[in-house]
C-alpha cells in the first residue's frame, strides 16, 4: 500500500480523494491539488488532536514544508503541534509532493481532460466555486489570527469574495456567471 493509500485509509479521507480526482479530471494542476490534499491531511490531524490552537493550517503547512520565512516561526509551530499531541514527524511523512500525487493518479488512470470539448460551463463554475471557497477560508483564518493578536475586533463575520471579469476591449465588467451566460465579451 502506497503513501497516499495508507493516509487515505488511516485518516478516512475518501471524500477528499474523490474531490481531488474530480478536480484533476477537470484539469486542475497537480501543485494545486497537492496543496489541497496536504491541507486536508493537516486539518484532519489537527481535528483528531481535539481541535487546535493553530487554526491557520496554511501556516502549519508552510512550516512543515520548510516554506516559512522564519526558522523561529517554524520551530514555534512544531512545538505547538507537539504540545497538542501531534506527532510532527509522522505528520510531515504524510504530506506529499506533486510528483507523488502524479504517480498515484497515473496508477489510477486519472488524467486531466486535454480537450476543450470536454470542458463544460458547469465544471468551470464548480472549479471556481471550489477555489473561491478555499480563498474565503484562508481570509477567515487570517482575520482570526489578527483578532487573536488583538489587532482587530469582531464577533461573527461572513466572508464573500467575488469574481469579476473585465473585457479589455470594451471595459465592461461582469460577474463570472453572467460572463459565462452571455458567452464572454
Amino acid at each position: 500500500m502506497g503513501k497516499i493509500e495508507s493516509t487515505i485509509k488511516e485518516l478516512d479521507l475518501e471524500p477528499v480523494i474523490s474531490e481531488l480526482i474530480e478536480q484533476r479530471k477537470a484539469g486542475e494542476s497537480l501543485r494545486a491539488l497537492r496543496d489541497y490534499y496536504n491541507l486536508q491531511v493537516i486539518d484532519t490531524v489537527l481535528g483528531d488532536a481535539g481541535g487546535s490552537i493553530l487554526t491557520d493550517t496554511d501556516t502549519v503547512y508552510q512550516a512543515l514544508t520548510g516554506n516559512i520565512d522564519s526558522a523561529g516561526d517554524r520551530i514555534e509551530v512544531e512545538h505547538t503541534l507537539a504540545d497538542m499531541g501531534v506527532d510532527v514527524d509522522s505528520l510531515k511523512q504524510r504530506l506529499i509532493s506533486h510528483e507523488t500525487l502524479r504517480k498515484y493518479l497515473k496508477s489510477k488512470n486519472i488524467i486531466p481532460d486535454e480537450h476543450t470539448d470536454s470542458v463544460t460551463e458547469t465544471s468551470v463554475r464548480e472549479t471556481v466555486a471550489w477555489a473561491k471557497s478555499r480563498e474565503e477560508a484562508i481570509i477567515q483564518r487570517k482575520l482570526e489570527q489578527l483578532r487573536r493578536a488583538d489587532k482587530i475586533s469582531f464577533d461573527e463575520i461572513d466572508i464573500d469574495t467575488a469574481v469579476t471579469i473585465t473585457c479589455s476591449g470594451s471595459g465592461e465588467s461582469y460577474p463570472l456567471s453572467e460572463f459565462i451566460d452571455r458567452g464572454g465579451c
